[in-house]
């Protein structure tokens, strides 16, 4: 559960007394995103969501340079940040898995990505939602042998939630997800993105 004094999307200013399922659901990923992207308190989320809800969060240059004197920390040199998303794209079968597998071993070891990009060590969550348990980990063995890389080395870097045959959406999944201890992880990994869409929004390639 959220910390917080009162249920998800009931804060003043949300819209109406009876708020409507979409709207409690746009009042929730925006104090989310406040929360755990934002670093803030969740009820100083809450009351930030409810003021964007009312109206467009519009600064000035000089309020924006203010309230944002320094960009995120990184996490791999020129390419990704704290809170930032990345997309790997390209057509199936091509290597994408493998790729964020070494990409989880580089940030979770602190060693450049792909020999070029430099990275910040923290541990790593890969997300599965393709791959049998047994795959993950002979995949692990594989790459780990390839790169010269004892699994002690990686044994408490990467970690590993398994999702097959139990697909959860990204709502579902940010519900665990906040439970767990906020810079546990400096980098989660979701393979494959399309598989947590909701429904409604199909999970087509």
């Amino acid at each position: 559960m959220i910390a917080g004094n009162r249920p998800a999307g009931q804060a003043a200013g949300i819209g109406s007394n009876d708020p409507s399922a979409d709207e409690r659901e746009r009042f929730d990923e925006r104090a989310g995103i406040a929360e755990h992207d934002g670093g803030l308190p969740r009820a100083e989320a809450e009351a930030l969501a409810a003021q964007e809800a009312a109206a467009l969060p519009i600064m000035t240059c000089a309020q924006l340079v203010r309230r944002y004197p320094e960009r995120r920390p990184p996490i791999i040199e020129g390419l990704l940040r704290q809170g930032e998303t990345m997309n790997v794209i390209a057509a199936p079968k091509v290597g994408k898995s493998w790729l964020t597998l070494g990409q989880a071993f580089a940030v979770g070891l602190g060693q450049p990505w792909l020999g070029t990009f430099a990275t910040h060590r923290g541990r790593v969550l890969i997300i599965d939602n393709e791959l049998h348990p047994e795959t993950s980990a002979h995949r692990l063995r594989v790459l780990a042998e390839a790169l010269g890389l004892p699994l002690d080395e990686i044994a408490d870097a990467v970690h590993v939630l398994n999702l097959r045959g139990r697909l959860a959406n990204l709502r579902e999944l940010g519900a665990g997800l906040r439970q767990i201890e906020r810079g546990r992880y400096a980098l989660a990994i979701i393979d494959a993105f399309y598989r947590t869409l909701p429904l409604k929004y199909g999970r087509e390639r």
